[in-house]
C-alpha cells in the first residue's frame, strides 16, 4: 500500500512514519490479519465506500479507478523486470484505471492504443505472460487483447501439449473467445505441436465442434495429418465425435491425395477425404464407437463410401479386423450384420479370427466361429 500510494505522488513522497500513523488511525476499519496484510472490516463497508444512492451523502466516497491507477503506476515504475503474473496484473489495472478515457478526441489516438503503448513500455514479458499457465487455463480475454495490442506474439509456443502454439492450446481446451481473438490478431491457423497436431486436430479430438467450425472458416487445412499420420477426421473418429465427423466431411479438402508415398512431393503430410473416411471408420470400430461407424457406413456420397473389406492406408486393418483385434464384440456383430467378410485379412495377412485369438478376446473368437469363420485359416 505504501509503494502504491507513493506511485501517484508528483511532488514529494509520503514518509513511512506518516503512512503508519494514518494506517493505525484506520485500524478499526482495516483489520490486520495473521499474515500481516490488511482487509476491510466488512463487505458492506467496502460497498459503502465505492457506491452511494442518489440522495445519500458523498462523504468518504472512493473512486476504484484511482486505486487501479496507483497499482498500475507502481508496477510500471518498480525496479527490475515484471514476471508473467505481474504483467497480467499490470494489464488488469491499466484497463480498470482507464486513465486515457475521453482523450482520443484531444490526442487523435484511441485509448486502446495508448494503453497498449503503456503496457509495452513497462514490461519485456508480454508474450510469456500471454502464454502463462494461468492465462492458458483460465484466460482473461480483455487483458489478453491488451497484451496482443502491446506486441505479444500470437504465435508463441507454450510449455504444454508438446510446445503447442497458444492457439492450439486454447483450441484443445475449448476456449472459443480466445481462439476467435487469436485468429483476429493473426495467429497461424495451422501451427503445429511437436507431434504435428494442428489446432483443428486438437479441437476435433477434444470434441469442440464450435471451434472446429471457426477454424475451418479461417482456412484450416482439414486434411493435415500429424506425425502419426492421423488427420482431424481420424482423431474425431477415435473419440466418437459424430457431429464433427459429419461437419469435416462436408468441407473442401482440395484434390484427393494419393496413398502412394512416392507421389508426395511435400514435407507436409496430407490425407485425402476418401482416404481419411476409411481411416476414421477403422479407428472408430477399433474403439467401439457404434454411432460413428454406422454414420460412416451409411454415407450417401459414393465418392466417400467406405469399404469394410479393404485395409485402410494408416494401420493396414479392415474394419472387422480392427474391431476383432481390440475385442469389440458388439462392433463385430454389427459389422457382420452389415456384410463384413470373415476371410479378408489385414495388411499383415491376419484374418479377424487370428487377430482376436492373438490378443485373447474369447468372446469375439466365439462370435466369429459361430458366424462361420474357418478355424484352420492361416
Amino acid at each position: 500500500m505504501f509503494r502504491a500510494l507513493n506511485a501517484g505522488a508528483v511532488k514529494g513522497e509520503l514518509e513511512w512514519k506518516d503512512f503508519q500513523q494514518r494506517l493505525d488511525s484506520l485500524a478499526g476499519f482495516m483489520v490486520k490479519r495473521r499474515d500481516g496484510t490488511r482487509m476491510l472490516c466488512h463487505p458492506s463497508f467496502r460497498e459503502w465506500l465505492v457506491w452511494r444512492g442518489d440522495e445519500e451523502s458523498n462523504d468518504f466516497l472512493c473512486e476504484p479507478r484511482s486505486g487501479h491507477a496507483l497499482l498500475a503506476f507502481m508496477l510500471s515504475r518498480q525496479e527490475g523486470k515484471l514476471n508473467r503474473q505481474q504483467t497480467m496484473e499490470l494489464g488488469h489495472h491499466i484497463l480498470k484505471a482507464h486513465i486515457f478515457k475521453g482523450l482520443s478526441k484531444k490526442t487523435g489516438v484511441s485509448s486502446s492504443v495508448l494503453q497498449a503503448v503503456w503496457v509495452n513500455c513497462s514490461t519485456d514479458s508480454l508474450s510469456a505472460a500471454l502464454a502463462s499457465l494461468r492465462n492458458l487455463y483460465t484466460p482473461n480475454i480483455k487483458v489478453s487483447r491488451l497484451l496482443m495490442l502491446g506486441g505479444a506474439s500470437v504465435t508463441w509456443c507454450t510449455e504444454v501439449i508438446g510446445h503447442a502454439p497458444i492457439l492450439a492450446v486454447h483450441a484443445h481446451l475449448g476456449h472459443v473467445e480466445m481462439v476467435a481473438l487469436l485468429l483476429e490478431m493473426g495467429a497461424a491457423v495451422d501451427g503445429t505441436t511437436d507431434s504435428g497436431m494442428t489446432p483443428l486436430c486438437l479441437a476435433a479430438a477434444a470434441g469442440h465442434a464450435d471451434i472446429v467450425t471457426l477454424l475451418c472458416k479461417k482456412g484450416a487445412k482439414v486434411g493435415h495429418a500429424d506425425k502419426n499420420g492421423q488427420c482431424a477426421l481420424v482423431h474425431a473418429g477415435l473419440r466418437g465425435h459424430a457431429e464433427i465427423i459429419t461437419f469435416l466431411l462436408g468441407q473442401d479438402w482440395g484434390a484427393e491425395v494419393s496413398s502412394d508415398p512416392q507421389q508426395h512431393h511435400s514435407n507436409e503430410s496430407m490425407t485425402g477425404k476418401r482416404q481419411a473416411a476409411q481411416q476414421a471408420v477403422t479407428a472408430a470400430a477399433s474403439v467401439g464407437h457404434t454411432q460413428v461407424v454406422k454414420s460412416l457406413l451409411d454415407l450417401k456420397d459414393e465418392q466417400l463410401a467406405v469399404q469394410m473389406d479393404v485395409p485402410d492406408s494408416l494401420w493396414g486393418e479392415t474394419v472387422l479386423s480392427a474391431a476383432a483385434g481390440r475385442g469389440r464384440t458388439e462392433m463385430c456383430a454389427l459389422l457382420l450384420e452389415r456384410g463384413a467378410r470373415l476371410e479378408i485379412p489385414n495388411r499383415r495377412g491376419m484374418v479377424p479370427l487370428l487377430s482376436a485369438a492373438k490378443h485373447g478376446h474369447t468372446q469375439v473368437v466365439e462370435l466369429l466361429l459361430k458366424q462361420g469363420a474357418d478355424i484352420n485359416c492361416e
